[in-house]
């Protein structure tokens, strides 16, 4: 499967959709919208931190967006007499600030309503036949290799087995941790760990929930004897269908889960994995408990347009409700 995205930033724009209504007048937050090019959305809101004095608490934002790229998205900043500061710091290296209106509470993570891609492609094999017949209307709503990054599910798999030592050693190669920390602190691999940032270390346990989730998927379309065509990725096979499978709601696994419906199929990866449900209670770090919740087993990908190019490029818009990955929806149109 031979193909290039993210060549350029331009070839990969994100616009965010927001299910927010901004007040014109006042509130307690003003809402901006950050355009940001090469940089992801934690870089740009440490740098207001710093820049501006506000400690990163007071910062919001519904959704991390991709560093490789040119985004749209709005971000949230306390209203403590920051305007005149914001005014005068809009624009920075690679990002700018659009002033939109106030909310009275701050955006959080999943606080939207989708997004829109425009995405192109390129050095396409010349195997591969690309028509407007290959529109995905639907994709099997997978996490794809940016969530896994460099470990992180690793390291979260090694939080969740309680295997603290081995979550250190994983960190510091991450460059999470600095290596002075753990001669001073020597063996408390807890208090090393929670040296790390909560929002970081929570995301390796979620890193590892979604390599679970894939694998339920998986096992569902096996289960159910869909034909499907497998593609790589960073953590094994996808397998993608091309015939639209009915619908049902899949757990992303933790304590509280509950796993009725695919039971046989939990168990079997559990076992696998050699981890259980309890597994996800974290008692020295309760903060990183993991409770479980529920993710649609497919995703509708609405507002597809093919556009041919020069030779072997192609240019895709489509629209995705919050949660799903636009590269899903590309490798689902590759391998097609």
């Amino acid at each position: 499967m031979q193909y290039k995205i993210k060549e350029k930033p331009e070839d990969f724009i994100v616009k965010e959709i927001t299910n927010k209504v901004f007040n014109k007048v006042n509130g307690k937050y003003l809402i901006y919208k950050l355009k940001k090019t090469s940089r992801n959305t934690e870089d740009c809101i440490q740098f207001l931190s710093k820049s501006l004095y506000i400690p990163r608490k007071h910062f919001g934002f519904a959704g991390a967006k991709d560093r490789n790229a040119i985004t749209e998205q709005f971000i949230s900043i306390i209203n403590k007499n920051n305007k005149n500061k914001i005014e005068n710091l809009k624009r920075a290296e690679n990002f700018s600030l659009e002033f939109v209106g106030y909310l009275d509470s701050p955006l959080s993570l999943g606080d939207l309503q989708g997004n829109s891609f425009e995405i192109v492609i390129r050095n396409i094999d010349d195997k591969i036949e690309i028509s407007k017949h290959n529109k995905p209307y639907f994709i099997i709503n997978y996490f794809d290799d940016q969530r896994f990054s460099k470990s992180n599910k690793e390291i979260g798999k090694a939080i969740i087995k309680k295997d603290f030592k081995l979550a250190v050693e994983l960190l510091v190669n991450q460059n999470q941790i600095n290596k002075e920390l753990i001669e001073t602190y020597k063996n408390d691999y807890i208090r090393i760990i929670r040296t790390v940032p909560l929002k970081i270390l929570k995301l390796f346990i979620h890193a590892y929930q979604s390599f679970l989730f894939n694998e339920i998927c998986k096992e569902i379309i096996k289960k159910e004897g869909y034909p499907y065509k497998e593609v790589d990725y960073s953590q094994g096979k996808l397998f993608f269908l091309f015939k639209e499978p009915n619908n049902c709601k899949i757990p992303l696994l933790g304590f509280g889960s509950e796993t009725s419906e695919h039971q046989s199929i939990v168990d079997e990866i559990l076992e696998k994995e050699k981890v259980s449900l309890r597994d996800f209670i974290i008692k020295p770090i309760p903060e990183l408990s993991g409770f479980g919740a529920e993710r649609e087993f497919i995703a509708k990908v609405n507002d597809f347009e093919l556009e041919k190019q020069e030779d072997n490029t192609i240019k895709v818009n489509f629209y995705l409700e919050k949660g799903s990955y636009a590269t899903i929806v590309i490798k689902k149109i590759m391998t097609a």
